[in-house]
């Protein structure tokens, strides 16, 4: 297992995976596992940002 961290962010994954640190604005960290057969690739994508005053948790991961 490998670590990395950026923006306060810190993310174990698998040695094997492939990892891009700030690739985009709000992204601090991207983990993608190695090809494999079938279409899916595991994959862990982090991203940061303000949530607005009284939203809930909830209310923000189904984007209402």
């Amino acid at each position: 297992m490998s670590t990395v961290q950026r923006d306060g962010v810190r993310l174990t994954v698998p040695d094997a995976w492939h990892t891009e640190l700030g690739s985009a604005d709000g992204v601090p960290i991207v983990a993608i596992a190695p090809a494999a057969p079938g279409a899916f690739r595991a994959n862990a994508t982090v991203t940061v940002g303000a949530v607005p005053p009284g939203m809930s948790f909830r209310d923000w991961q189904s984007g209402t």
